[in-house]
């Protein structure tokens, strides 16, 4: 009888397959090493938090009344004294005083951003997310070239340093070079955190993982507000959440490479090293996975991001209706930011992955840069409209994008 031979067909899927994936076939997908890492990692964030809203504190309301004039003889009448009212501009004022319920003593009061100047207050959140638009581009690609713990050490130790430079500010414009430089430097933070705390997971719990990261966020508006309420002027406020980062910084210092950059820059013996290591910690891993697929959340949220928006152009302005509103657009906005920096980690290559999301989170902070502008566009339904409709067009390009929930994250540009 004449033997058959049979010879097995190449399967496309067979190199995912047994390549999905060896960062879980070694060390799990997501133990004692995984979430040390983690939770340190995420600490970083605070930090880029700290930077982004401190503005809300910096330059929280405050109310000013001119105690002086040039020609004040001409504004008394017979048998009258004139009082200026507060928070009002006077052409031919040359002294305002100033109170807030924040500080002794504000930025505004600090720099006299009031008036004429009054752009001045909107134009530091701008030039700091035009430092950040540059540097998640700049670290995007020192960390896809030269390691994603090099870029976290390196953007950190240029966060603090400026943040005790800024403190001591001694004029407006002074202080604006720091904001852009300090952007720049949470760009890096902002760029590689994700990346980092995505490679070093498996793909069943990278979106767990990446969200509560994410969880840092709240905790950093929480902390600055205790940080104001303890400071007495912006200065102090600074240095204190400025010397909080240094303790941040050291725990920073001992984090390893991620394997998987280590294996696409063709390091396998210090990959392999790093692995057995974390192998140690292995006991435990958690597995858990969401329900919703990465298009459809975004989309999903993004729909209510803009119905919300509708809403408000119909609704007056200032009214218990409005906040409602407004809050649960911002709900919204913030639960389609979490999904996206998954989204985005999710579809490019280890090689550009850093890159890309860095790509990616610039072109967000462009509308960061130009939002504090738009919000204070009158009439007051022209912000709400403008911002339904980017989100319908954010939908748009959704709808082009590849599903990626569920995958190993690629390695190879190739495949």
């Amino acid at each position: 009888m004449k033997e058959i031979h049979t010879e097995e067909v190449p399967n496309p899927d067979k190199k995912i397959e047994d390549e999905d994936d060896y960062i879980v076939k070694s060390i799990g997908a997501f133990g004692r090493w995984q979430f040390i890492l983690c939770f340190v990692v995420s600490l970083s964030r605070l930090i880029a938090l700290w930077n982004l809203l401190s503005i809300f504190f910096l330059t929280a309301t405050t109310d000013f009344k001119c105690v002086k004039f040039q020609n004040y003889s001409l504004l008394l009448t017979t048998n009258e004294t004139f009082e200026a009212e507060t928070s009002v501009c006077y052409e031919d004022c040359i002294e305002y005083a100033y109170t807030s319920s924040v500080f002794e003593r504000t930025l505004i009061a600090e720099f006299g951003l009031i008036c004429d100047r009054k752009w001045m207050v909107s134009f530091l959140q701008t030039i700091l997310m035009f430092g950040l638009v540059v540097g998640v581009s700049f670290f995007g690609w020192i960390s896809d070239r030269f390691g994603r713990s090099k870029t976290i050490y390196m953007s950190t130790i240029m966060n603090i340093c400026l943040m005790f430079g800024i403190a001591f500010s001694p004029n407006y414009w002074i202080f604006v070079t720091f904001r852009f430089f300090i952007g720049l430097a949470t760009g890096g933070i902002m760029a590689s955190t994700t990346v980092y705390i995505s490679e070093i997971v498996g793909p069943e719990v990278k979106d767990i993982a990446v969200n509560l990261a994410l969880a840092t966020d709240p905790i950093s508006i929480i902390s600055l507000a205790l940080f104001a309420y303890l400071a007495p002027t912006w200065r102090w406020y600074q240095i204190q959440y400025s010397s909080i980062s240094v303790i941040i910084l050291v725990a920073l210092l001992f984090i390893p490479e991620t394997p998987r950059w280590l294996i696409a820059t063709k390091k396998p013996d210090e990959a392999l090293t790093l692995l057995i290591k974390a192998a140690r910690y292995i006991p435990i891993t958690i597995l858990v996975t969401k329900k919703l697929d990465r298009r459809i959340s975004t989309i999903s949220s993004l729909i209510i991001v803009s119905a919300a928006m509708i809403i408000l152009i119909f609704v007056p302005k200032g009214t218990w209706a409005s906040t409602i509103i407004g809050i649960f657009g911002v709900c919204a906005i913030n639960s389609t930011f979490l999904i996206i920096y998954i989204y985005v980690v999710e579809l490019y290559a280890t090689p550009v992955r850093n890159m890309g999301f860095g790509i990616n989170t610039a072109s967000s902070k462009v509308g960061a840069m130009l939002a504090p502008f738009i919000a204070n566009l009158e009439p007051h339904w022209a912000a709400s409209l403008i911002f339904a409709v980017l989100a319908l067009i954010a939908v748009r390009f959704c709808l082009l994008l590849p599903e990626t929930k569920g995958q190993k994250l690629r390695d190879d540009l190739d495949e």
